[in-house]
């Protein structure tokens, strides 16, 4: 199974509106509970604290805002984050 991720980052820069997505995965056989995935982001933490053969559990922890979710085949979860004229968020999904 993979576990998926698209990460988008929006921010305002002389009036106008940027924004970049960039899209990876992990395969889930290949990793150890408690290892933190690394993804484009290094300041957000993504750890893996649970995996079956049609689950994944994680927890995602960014500054203060803290969240964790169990994912199954073809759910989607989003963590996002913004101040002022800065924001990302994190799609998640898990994939056979």
């Amino acid at each position: 199974m993979k576990l998926t991720y698209t990460y988008n980052v929006h921010g305002y820069s002389g009036g106008m509106m940027l924004s970049n997505s960039v899209s990876g995965e992990w395969i889930l056989d290949t990793l150890a509970m408690g290892i933190t995935l690394v993804g484009p982001n290094p300041e957000v933490q993504i750890v893996l604290i649970g995996k079956s053969a049609d689950r994944a559990t994680i927890t995602i922890k960014y500054r203060n805002n803290q969240s964790m979710t169990s994912l199954s085949l073809n759910s989607i979860y989003t963590f996002s984050d913004s101040a002022n004229a800065y924001g990302f968020s994190y799609t998640f999904s898990l994939k056979a």
